[in-house]
């Protein structure tokens, strides 16, 4: 009970503002690591970050950088990006940077495979559907390596086909050159083709193979 004539402690406006800004901090990091459990499957892209590249390839990272920046207009915009080039340029890495930085945001962002997809068990399909649709941006890598298979292509198209309907936007990595894509003679690869070039801007990822470059780095030293 307060009593008149004695003084009683009360926190000052900083004091509360800093308890205030500490627990929205600790919400945001957990908010972060549920959105990185759901979203990145395998340990190795969780470290495909902007702060651990090597600076291989400037103009694309800028590029990538620029996406995240933009990202609500983008998402807006239903604008994806289809990452082309060779085996090794950095395609995959620049895609999950960008997607550890929505989720840096609190976004949610979903970096998988049309392979993972496929061999997605039958009773987790419908579920993993709804986290893609729900998802802020979804990265489909190395398109074009799956199992040619009638139910393969399907599965794929699902997926795709479902974030084209929610209008979001997603994010795409192939050794396909544009003209492979639109060439390609199997009617279920090319309607994946058509939806993917439609919903994306295509960005060429050029250069010598990171990867011959960081294993010659390693024998010359």
């Amino acid at each position: 009970d307060v009593e008149i004539g004695q003084t009683y402690p009360i926190a000052c406006r900083c004091a509360a503002d800093k308890r205030d800004a500490e627990r929205k901090k600790a919400e945001m990091d957990e908010r972060v690591s549920i959105m990185r459990k759901r979203g990145i499957a395998d340990a190795q892209t969780l470290h495909m970050r902007f702060e651990n590249d090597l600076g291989y390839n400037p103009a694309i990272c800028a590029k990538a950088k620029k996406y995240v920046a933009n990202f609500e207009k983008m998402s807006a915009d239903n604008i994806g990006i289809v990452f082309t080039g060779g085996v090794g340029t950095g395609k995959t890495f620049y895609a999950a940077c960008i997607a550890n930085a929505l989720i840096d945001k609190g976004l949610l962002a979903v970096f998988t495979s049309f392979s993972r997809i496929i061999r997605t068990p039958f009773e987790d399909y419908e579920q993993m559907l709804k986290l893609l649709e729900r998802a802020a941006l979804v990265v489909f890598d190395d398109i074009g390596t799956e199992r040619d298979s009638s139910f393969g292509l399907e599965r794929a198209y699902d997926a795709v086909d479902a974030r084209i309907k929610a209008r979001k936007p997603i994010i795409v990595t192939t050794n396909f050159t544009p003209d492979e894509m639109s060439r390609v003679e199997d009617i279920k690869q090319k309607r994946i083709f058509d939806r993917i070039v439609g919903a994306c801007i295509v960005v060429p990822v050029t250069g010598r193979s990171i990867r011959m470059v960081e294993q010659k780095n390693k024998m010359d030293a």
